[in-house]
Parts: C-alpha cells; structure tokens; sequence
C-alpha cells in the first residue's frame, strides 16, 4: 500500500511546509491549508487521504510551534535588553 512514490511524497510535503514556516507563520497557514485542499480535491483513496492529513497537520503544527516559541525567546530577549537598559546594567 505504501510504495516508495507515497513515502517520497509525504516527505516532499513535509519539506514544503518546513520551507514555507521559514517566511513566517501567514505563509505556513497558508501552505498548510493549500496543501490539505489539494489532498482532498486530488486524492481518492481513504487511506492515502487520512495518511497525507495527517503528515500536513502535523508537519504544520511542529513547524508552527517552533515559530512561536522563536518569538517568545526573542520577546523575553528584548523585555531583558529594555530591563538592562533601565538599571544601567
């Protein structure tokens, strides 16, 4: 049931969002969502379906929280940088 041609395409879209999720988090939703209306538009086979929803939502979550986490680290960067400046440190 899952040949080469699938698992090569379940890793081409995997590498697609973790591509788009380097432009920000609009084009990482965007991606997601383009791809999960292709999947289900294009593929007709049960299986295959839940099989490639599954590898875009997840690939889209992980991607998206990694973009978020990102943010808080440079958020609790530049709160310490405005601290600093105020005590004269």
């Amino acid at each position: 049931m899952f040949t080469r041609w699938v698992i090569i395409t379940q890793l081409l879209l995997a590498f697609v969002i973790w591509l788009s999720g380097k432009f920000g988090k609009k084009m990482l939703v965007i991606t997601t969502i383009i791809l999960l209306v292709l999947s289900l538009v294009r593929l007709s086979n049960p299986s295959l379906f839940v099989l490639q929803t599954t590898v875009v939502l997840a690939t889209g979550a992980v991607c998206y929280h990694r973009i978020r986490e990102q943010e808080a680290k440079e958020i609790i960067t530049a709160l310490r940088n405005i601290l600093d400046r105020l005590t004269g440190k």
